[in-house]
């Protein structure tokens, strides 16, 4: 007679190649303590991996003398915020664009390094004037800085800037070199403020650079408003 004998298809653990099924009760319960562990590891590695490229995005949109937002980030947020008000959402958003009064003077007077050193300070303290989360400050290049300020209009935005006008005047940058006594110079700054008014991100930055041109023109350490 002949006999039949019939396959039994044994189950194996696709990460670990073991046969399931020859496996004691306790056997599984340390197998699957095990891949827990594996699995917990792999996610502690891959948060990991995901914190380092939001921490180097962040780094990218730095400027690194002076710790403010750069041209980059600048140019993300004021699009962001055109888009969110042409949208209908929020209140109106402010912009000023503004330049140290006679910046060359002090890289010449004071070398570049001196000057690096007054640009950083004035980065620090343009951080720690304004008084909201929301409110954005870039280093728009050279010795020009720009502010943008969400959910604020004309005349908040003029006060508020007037206020940081006065600040950088009455507050000394202090310049320290090697084997120097440190140096107290005093910087000013001129302002070109606007409000956004139903147009283009490019239009409305290109408001702010014309009312800075008048305020340069009319004197400097003034905020001209448009």
């Amino acid at each position: 007679m002949a006999t039949s004998h019939k396959r039994v298809k044994r189950s194996k653990d696709e990460n670990t190649g073991v046969d399931l099924q020859s496996l004691s009760r306790g056997q599984l319960i340390e197998l699957t303590k095990r891949l827990g562990a594996r699995l917990a590891r792999v996610r502690v590695a891959h948060n990991k991996i995901v914190l380092e490229n939001q921490v180097l995005e962040e780094l990218t949109l730095v400027d690194p003398l002076t710790g403010v937002g750069n041209r980059r980030a600048f140019n993300m947020w004021l699009s962001e915020e055109v888009d969110r008000v042409r949208r209908g959402i929020g209140l109106p958003v402010s912009l000023a664009l503004l330049d140290l009064d006679h910046f060359k003077m002090i890289n010449t007077n004071h070398s570049h390094v001196g000057g690096d050193a007054v640009l950083g300070r004035i980065g620090k303290l343009l951080r720690q004037f304004l008084p909201r989360a929301t409110d954005r400050v870039a280093r728009f290049g050279g010795e020009e800085f720009t502010l943008i300020l969400p959910a604020t209009g004309s005349n908040d935005a003029l006060r508020l800037v007037e206020k940081l006008r006065v600040t950088l005047e009455e507050t000394p940058i202090e310049i320290t070199k090697p084997c120097v006594k440190p140096l107290l110079v005093k910087v000013t700054a001129s302002f070109g403020l606007v409000t956004w008014s139903q147009e283009t991100a490019e239009q409305f930055l290109g408001r702010a650079a014309q009312a800075l041109q008048v305020a340069k023109e009319n004197g400097r350490n003034r905020v001209h408003q448009s």
